[in-house]
């Protein structure tokens, strides 16, 4: 198996062991670390013509981001969405919107992939940004900057 899909598939097992897997198998049909980073590798190379060199994290909620570097030393974060009967639809709009708001500079980074098949579901990339620091959205201060990003977007 190929180093970065080595690396990412401990990640990916790390972060299972942490959170279980119910949340994965709907979007790579297993719940099996190798599998998934497998699977991301190959969208990567079919979607973006590169390689997993190194993963930067791996994370699940309503879908999994899987933040990688490719060979290529580009860093991209691949967005698996949940399967659902209008996903097509609702991820071309999706991507036309933030698209349009990144080449304004306004709360959006580029969309470089997709939507495209990855296991039971499609993904879309992102230039992955790891600038800034992380803050928890339950705190006042930022619930009033989250508010006011969203009213200047809409």
């Amino acid at each position: 198996m190929d180093d970065g899909i080595a690396q990412l598939a401990a990640i990916i097992a790390a972060h299972l062991a942490e959170c279980g897997d119910e949340r994965d198998r709907p979007l790579y049909g297993s719940g099996d670390a190798r599998a998934i980073a497998v699977e991301i590798d190959r969208f990567c190379r079919d979607e973006l013509g590169g390689a997993v060199a190194r993963p930067l994290l791996y994370e699940t909620s309503q879908g999994s981001v899987a933040a990688v570097e490719l060979a290529d030393g580009r860093r991209v974060a691949v967005k698996a969405h949940q399967p659902e009967p209008d996903l097509p639809a609702r991820l071309h709009e999706s991507v036309r919107v933030q698209m349009h708001l990144a080449s304004r500079g306004i709360y959006a980074t580029t969309v470089c992939g997709g939507p495209a098949p990855i296991g039971r579901t499609l993904a879309t990339v992102e230039a992955y940004v790891d600038g800034g620091v992380t803050r928890d959205g339950h705190e006042p201060i930022v619930r009033a900057a989250l508010a006011r990003s969203l009213y200047a977007i809409v």
